[in-house]
């Protein structure tokens, strides 16, 4: 029985469906934040705190690029700027691998500037890294 029901679970998924979801995942985190940058709220969105709407409150322990750069708007900006430029290519598939894991950083050190609000941000987190160690980048 057990046999039957890791051969079941057992499969390898085409590579077309992951490119699919790769594509669909990253053009949604780019579509999110190019809206941000269209709305102009980039600096009261992810600059850290005590600077943008996280004002108050705070991080532990703060972002690593908080430590590295200090808390600016211009901090926020440079992380959401390596998060377009990660999305971009991780959507198109140019070095997938890499530019997902540079995605998964530039999103938790966004959300580590906004400590007051992530949303399903936190979901793709996880997927991102799933993606990269599949054949995701094998087609498109």
């Amino acid at each position: 029985m057990i046999e039957r029901w890791v051969a079941f679970w057992d499969r390898r998924e085409a590579p077309h469906t992951l490119a699919l979801v790769r594509i669909l995942v990253g053009t949604a985190l780019f579509a999110d934040l190019v809206q941000a940058a269209l709305y102009d709220v980039i600096p009261l969105v992810w600059a850290p705190p005590p600077v943008g709407s996280g004002y108050g409150q705070v991080a532990h322990p703060a972002p690593l690029v908080v430590r590295w750069l200090g808390a600016s708007a211009s901090t926020g900006t440079l992380l959401w700027a390596l998060g377009v430029v990660s999305c971009a290519l991780f959507a198109l598939g140019v070095f997938y691998r890499v530019t997902s894991w540079v995605l998964v950083f530039a999103m938790v050190e966004l959300a580590g500037c906004q400590p007051v609000g992530d949303s399903i941000d936190s979901l793709l987190r996880i997927l991102l890294p799933v993606l990269a160690a599949s054949g995701a980048g094998a087609v498109w």
